[in-house]
């Protein structure tokens, strides 16, 4: 039986009449035929999670599976055998278990021995009712737990001041297209149930929810301060529909004066300009009004920050001092260390300082200091010896000429212990050095003097004398 118009979530094989058949019997008890009960509880266990998966809501009750799964004339008859399996096995509990949660194991294991959940043979009455029942299923419960939770921190977490208060009927409506209306309160109670979120009411008395900050580590937890922000919010979103009001109004308005001047009437449109003025002052009213309440909630925000910066000192504080005591230390044992540090420190520094004045009194050629008078001295000393070596290196390069000590009689004189006579000595040359040097070349003999006898020592003097001042 094929069908045009195929809601999307029936499985695949829906049109295929001879694997239906089987699919939509009665099914018999396990013992009878086990490989056909587990293969058809299996297949409608995953037909049922699609189906509240694809729908968006994790409630329904028997009869809703039997209508939406009924093919043609035939209703699904193994649904009541499924449910109930899904429901010995954790996977479907009834709307009241979830929404109290303190129903005892004991309960709730009595509700699964009823004959009219495990066999259907209660009376049409009970039958009715149980079919009318309305089912949770909670694997979807989950995933729409963790949707909204991913939805809150894409939308709201990243985009403003004190986002972790959020209106309960807002984030409602914003998550019509994730979460069926119906099913709302059990995502938020299992949110709650996670310590992801708290439920509040403000003092006008509407939901609110807080949810969890990412920093903290225990569970969400709805305070007064979180009453205030949501009354503040409420103010803005109220103002900022106002002025969205009145700046359509203003536009009207300016149209309105547009079509005055347009038929000259100037006197209509000047009326309309002050309307506008109105309004524009109304608006700017407004918004400074919405101004001021942005920045107490921006405050609000930040007193919260410092408050977690505070937190996390005094856990800081708390594991350092928990650490501490683990390792047996006080802060007595931690004065008596450090005094016994200083201490030690103050030993070492005077040992060091007992062997710097020990040095000082040492005979070193180093820490003698000699006066710079007594040094220059020494130095003029070294400079002095070096010119009298240098003089001497002199005097053995080029011969002393013997100086006369003293003059005898007859032309003689003594030089150092020999006697010269000044007669053997050749004639003091006349004239310049041209006509001595010529003498010399052609004679080796002495000059003598005009009478031809040997000269004087005086007059040799006098001659030579006169010859140098000529």
């Amino acid at each position: 039986m094929a069908s045009s118009n195929k809601p999307p979530y029936l499985p695949d094989n829906w049109d295929n009449d001879v694997e239906m058949s089987g699919l939509m019997s009665f099914l018999k008890a396990r013992h009878v035929n086990p490989t056909n009960y587990d293969r058809v509880i299996e297949y409608w266990k995953k037909v049922i999670s699609d189906y509240c998966r694809n729908q968006n809501k994790c409630i329904f009750s028997l009869d809703e599976l039997k209508l939406k799964f009924k093919r043609g004339s035939q209703l699904p008859s193994p649904l009541s055998t499924v449910v109930a399996e899904m429901q010995s096995s954790g996977l479907v509990q009834s709307k009241e278990e979830v929404e109290k949660q303190s129903q005892g194991w004991l309960k709730w294991s009595f509700s699964l021995l009823k004959p009219n959940w495990l066999q259907g043979l209660s009376s049409p009455s009970d039958a009715s009712s149980n079919h009318r029942f309305e089912l949770v299923h909670i694997p979807t419960l989950k995933n729409q737990a963790t949707d909204l939770l991913r939805f809150y921190r894409n939308h709201y977490e990243l985009f403003a001041d004190c986002s972790d208060v959020v209106d309960y009927n807002e984030l409602r409506e914003q998550t019509m297209h994730l979460i069926d209306q119906q099913c709302f309160d059990l995502v938020i109670n299992e949110l709650a149930r996670m310590g992801e979120v708290s439920v509040g009411s403000s003092k006008s008395g509407d939901r609110v929810l807080k949810f969890k900050d990412q920093t903290s580590k225990g569970p969400a937890r709805f305070t007064e301060t979180d009453a205030n922000v949501h009354n503040l919010n409420q103010t803005m979103r109220r103002l900022d529909t106002e002025i969205k009001k009145a700046e359509q109004k203003e536009q009207m308005l300016k149209e309105e004066a547009r079509a005055a001047l347009e038929r000259k009437d100037k006197k209509g449109a000047l009326n309309t300009m002050r309307k506008v003025a109105r309004v524009r002052k109304d608006i700017q009213d407004k918004d400074v009004q919405y101004q001021r309440l942005l920045a107490m909630l921006e405050q609000l925000a930040s007193s919260k920050q410092t408050k977690e910066i505070i937190e996390v000192y005094q856990q800081g504080s708390n594991a350092f001092r928990e650490t501490m005591a683990r390792q047996g230390l006080t802060s007595d044992k931690v004065d008596i260390t450090m005094d016994s540090v200083m201490e030690t420190m103050q030993d070492y520094q005077d040992v060091e300082e007992a062997l710097r004045e020990g040095f000082k009194h040492l005979p070193s050629a180093a820490s003698e200091s000699l006066d710079d008078a007594e040094l220059e001295s020494e130095l003029n000393a070294l400079i002095r010896e070096g010119e009298e070596e240098e003089q001497r290196v002199a005097e053995r390069a080029w011969p002393k000429v013997p100086v006369p000590v003293a003059v005898e009689d007859n032309n003689r004189i003594r030089v150092g212990k020999r006697v010269l006579d000044l007669g053997d000595l050749p004639e003091v040359p006349k004239g310049g050095p041209a006509q001595i040097f010529a003498a010399a070349s052609s004679s080796s003999t002495p000059v003598l003097a005009e009478n031809g006898g040997t000269s004087s020592l005086e007059e040799r003097w006098k001659r030579l004398r006169m010859h140098a001042a000529s």
